[in-house]
């Protein structure tokens, strides 16, 4: 869903920067919206290859000539079949990006001669290698220049895409192949390539064949990522769950590090207990920041760093239940060390107040008040996270102001569970107010 929101300054006093902010995100919110009226579905893809998870295009090195030794020459037969898929890939790419191009105004692209299907085909990348006999061999000359044809038609592909892309405000993929894009036009495939016996450094090695084969497969596969999830699809929904059971409001309040403690009987806090929770907390942690550094990309705003989390957390869109610890009598050493938790529990209370920091800024982008940071913790001057979950903490029996009352640390959780349930419902309401997409962008002038 399109969504954007725009800010103006009540006097009326916007520059030229400014309002040429404002003009780009007008633009490309129309462009997303006539991209979701083509209600097309996402691209399948059945190369059967891997697509970078980083968007990582790799590059296209075309095998050079070479002299048959043994049964180590690429085949022929298997050499046509598999540019005959490749041209068949970037004809099918190119016909299920084209209503996409037509309806952002621009050119579509020309297909050659393969065959047009629904997906992407299954792709080969392991041909068998033959010794040249009866003319087997494929020909360097022609095989070569069937692959710089397959090479250049990927980068006109992956130039198209990013022509979409570049409408919609979404950062390229970076075309590391060397092709050079056809303005526009897929070269037709020759119909077979010659054959040769291989000798006098008349043919192509298999491996060298089947390595450009294995690259450019996972280049298709790699562009149809990006462009299924990052163009046409982007993760524009950075809604939290929030299961702290903690309430949310405009303040964080104090967080008061609990105080040195001597066991009197079951009132210590646990050492196992503690390390298990405060395991929750550096998720949660993580999930804010993914979200947090979700809307600051997509909206690229250039002038708030993200986040940079050190907290040891592992991401995703729950914030998990974070409950009370149950004392113990610091028996075998399972009291929690006061020394190390408290280590922890500062971490904690000053990545509240670096998370809160930065959200105060995108706050003021869509024209939020802030949130009131009371919890006494301080904010990174370089915006990361301090570790919470990187080591366990210690345990001891609990004498001699050796651990923390459990009392004392549930109510510290307490506190947590309020802050991260105030942290979610504003980057709730910062999605649900202006999006996180770049064409969602608000402008604060």
């Amino acid at each position: 869903m399109s969504n954007l929101a725009i800010r103006l300054p009540k006097d009326g006093n916007y520059g030229v920067t400014e309002l040429g902010r404002i003009l780009r995100a007008l633009a490309q919110d129309n462009a997303r919206s006539k991209i979701e009226a083509e209600n097309i579905t996402s691209l399948t893809d059945s190369t059967g290859a891997t697509a970078s998870a980083s968007y990582a295009l790799s590059a296209l090195a075309l095998p050079p000539a070479y002299t048959v030794v043994g049964t180590t020459a690429s085949p022929k037969a298997g050499f046509d079949t598999a540019t005959g898929k490749l041209a068949n890939c970037a004809d099918s790419f190119a016909a299920y990006i084209n209503p996409y191009l037509a309806s952002l105004g621009l050119p579509k692209l020309v297909l050659g001669n393969g065959t047009v299907t629904s997906s992407l085909p299954s792709l080969d990348v392991n041909l068998t290698a033959v010794t040249g006999s009866g003319n087997s061999a494929v020909s360097a000359a022609t095989g070569r220049a069937q692959l710089a044809i397959a090479k250049n038609n990927f980068s006109t592909v992956a130039k198209a895409v990013n022509d979409i892309a570049a409408a919609l405000g979404v950062d390229p993929i970076i075309d590391a192949s060397s092709g050079a894009a056809q303005g526009g036009v897929l070269a037709d495939r020759a119909a077979t390539a010659a054959g040769v016996d291989g000798t006098a450094l008349s043919t192509l090695q298999d491996s060298a064949v089947d390595a450009f084969l294995l690259a450019i497969a996972n280049n298709y596969a790699t562009l149809a990522a990006y462009l299924n999830n990052v163009v046409l699809n982007p993760t524009d929904e950075v809604t939290l769950t929030d299961n702290t059971s903690g309430t949310a409001s405009a303040t964080l309040a104090a967080l008061t590090l609990p105080s040195a403690f001597t066991v009197t009987g079951t009132d210590a806090a646990p050492k196992a207990g503690f390390d298990t929770v405060i395991g929750v907390i550096a998720n949660n942690f993580s999930d804010v920041t993914s979200a947090i550094n979700s809307i600051i990309a997509y909206n690229a705003y250039d002038e708030i760093d993200p986040l940079v989390d050190n907290s040891g957390g592992t991401a995703n869109t729950t914030l998990a239940a974070m409950g009370d610890l149950t004392a113990v009598n610091g028996s075998g050493n399972n009291a929690v060390s006061q020394s190390t938790a408290r280590t922890r529990l500062t971490n904690v209370r000053n990545n509240f107040a670096t998370v809160v920091a930065t959200l105060n800024l995108l706050s003021d982008k869509y024209g939020l008040e802030p949130i009131t940071d009371s919890s006494g913790g301080t904010a990174s001057a370089s915006n990361t996270l301090a570790g919470v979950a990187s080591a366990t903490a210690a345990g001891v029996d609990g004498t001699s102001s050796s651990t923390l009352a459990n009392a004392d640390v549930n109510a510290f959780l307490a506190i947590c569970r309020n802050s991260f349930a105030s942290i979610a419902a504003r980057i709730n309401l910062l999605d649900n107010v202006g999006g996180t997409r770049p064409l969602q962008v608000v402008a604060t002038l």
